[in-house]
């Protein structure tokens, strides 16, 4: 970029070795894979790597056994394909990872021997792959952006079918497909699928073929480091049931969003006094955290659905107000490795159906 910020200036110099090695050793396809590689920034981002081991090392407790057969359907840099590293065993998962973007996927495969790595897009996963996964984990894109799987816009549901207009909720419908029955889907998404208005069929779709084991609003500074100053994500963790029968009180929470009336005055150009309020649409399942969860005590952690603090209304780089949450050692006694494996074994005590995984197992 011609304009460098400060949380982008450290990577200054890689980004100019990078152009002139594909200058130097793919002058013929320089154009394409610059192309590819803008698009793809424009839907991904990376995953602290400090917050990728606290979350394998939770599953890994939670469970007491790790998965034998692991699917990254987004895999960028390879990150959550060491999810698990460092666990005895964890040497035997038999890997596979989609990348969709050229030159990424091609140092993927060339640094991961251990995974059966596919320079292509999710979609192009063969059918014959569906419900063989036991774990399907990723920092999934995110985006208004169409998929072309004829196997899903052609699909009678009309929930399948729309999820091919959008990014996010494409890859968790095909993440439940390709895992077992009793398999997880364990995703960090943008919040539009929790909060939009326009994704309730989608929520209800997945509620409907999985229990929902665990959701946990992540805090919006988790990818400062990666110099992404803030985005807002929630962890996401599904385990298919093809056998759903009711919705859990939570499923329940989880389908429905809440309009809430949020009050600000602001000024003009010209000093003059605006109204700035906005309605914002809120989850009912993380609604519970907004303004209760302040201070740190035993009862509120063992009732929240969130990473650290609501720290208050705020607004995004488009004007849009949202609730912001971070993780602040002034205030929060607890460091984020420790909150989140918390979560994970206090949900999947409560949610996981370990009956379910064994049938899953037996097909």
């Amino acid at each position: 970029p011609k304009q460098w910020n400060k949380s982008r200036e450290k990577n200054r110099e890689a980004v100019k070795l990078l152009h002139e090695t594909i200058l130097s050793h793919a002058p013929e396809q320089k154009e394409e894979i610059m192309r590819k590689l803008q698009a793809s920034t424009a839907t991904a981002f990376y995953t602290p790597e400090n917050f990728i081991k606290a979350l394998g090392k939770s599953i890994h407790k939670a469970l007491g056994r790790l998965p034998e057969k692991m699917l990254e359907p987004s895999a960028g840099n390879g990150r959550f394909l060491e999810v698990f590293n460092g666990i005895e065993g964890a040497e035997h998962i038999k890997k596979t990872a989609y990348e969709k973007d050229y030159l990424t996927g091609i140092i993927l495969d060339a640094i991961n021997d251990d995974t059966n790595v596919h320079i292509d897009g999710f979609e192009t996963m063969p059918a014959d792959e569906n419900g063989t996964y036991d774990l399907a984990i990723s920092n999934i894109p995110f985006g208004n952006i169409k998929v072309y799987d004829p196997s899903m816009s052609k699909s009678k549901n009309p929930a399948r079918k729309q999820a091919t207009t959008a990014l996010h909720n494409y890859f968790f419908i095909k993440g439940l497909d390709a895992v077992r029955n009793g398999g997880l889907v364990v995703f960090i998404t943008s919040r539009g699928v929790a909060e939009s208005d326009g994704n309730k069929s989608i929520r209800e779709y997945l509620v409907n073929h999985s229990n929902l084991v665990s959701g946990i609003r992540l805090p919006d500074n988790l990818f400062k480091e990666e110099g992404i100053s803030e985005v807002g994500t929630d962890l996401l963790i599904f385990q298919r049931n093809d056998n759903k029968q009711e919705l859990t009180e939570q499923e329940k929470l989880f389908v429905e969003t809440q309009d809430l009336q949020y009050t600000e005055v602001g000024r003009d150009e010209k000093e003059n006094q605006i109204d700035l309020s906005k309605t914002h649409a809120r989850n009912l399942y993380f609604n519970e955290d907004v303004g209760k969860y302040y201070i740190w005590d035993v009862e509120s952690l063992d009732k929240k659905h969130s990473l650290g603090l609501c720290t208050g209304n705020d607004r995004d780089q488009y004007g849009n107000l949202f609730v912001n949450w971070e993780m602040d050692k002034d205030f929060w006694e607890m460091d984020m490795e420790e909150e989140l494996e918390h979560h994970i074994l206090r949900d999947f005590k409560n949610n996981y159906d370990r009956k379910l995984t064994m049938q899953g197992t037996e097909k």
